[in-house]
C-alpha cells in the first residue's frame, strides 16, 4: 500500500510540475503578445499622425485640390420653411 501510495504521489506532484511549466510557457506567450501589441499601437499611432499622412500623400503623387466652385442650375427649386 505504502508503495502505491508513494507512486501515486509521484505522479501526482509529475503533473503538477507539467502543469506549472505549461502555465509557465503560456505566461511568457501572453507578455510576448501584449509587446507586440504596445508595438502594433505605436506603429498604427505613428502611420496615422498628420505628417506621417503628408509625407506619404507627396510620395503617392497626388495633386492638391482648390477652392471648390459651386454652380447654381436655373430652375432648380429649394424647400424653404
Amino acid at each position: 500500500i505504502l508503495v502505491i501510495f508513494g507512486l501515486s504521489f509521484v505522479a501526482e506532484t509529475n503533473a503538477l510540475s507539467t502543469k506549472g511549466y505549461t502555465i509557465s510557457a503560456l505566461e511568457d506567450d501572453i507578455t510576448e503578445l501584449e509587446n507586440q501589441n504596445r508595438r502594433l499601437e505605436a506603429e498604427i499611432a505613428r502611420y496615422q499622425s498628420l505628417s506621417s499622412i503628408k509625407e506619404r500623400i507627396k510620395e503617392s503623387n497626388l495633386v492638391a485640390v482648390g477652392t471648390p466652385e459651386f454652380l447654381n442650375a436655373p430652375g432648380t427649386a429649394i424647400a424653404k420653411r
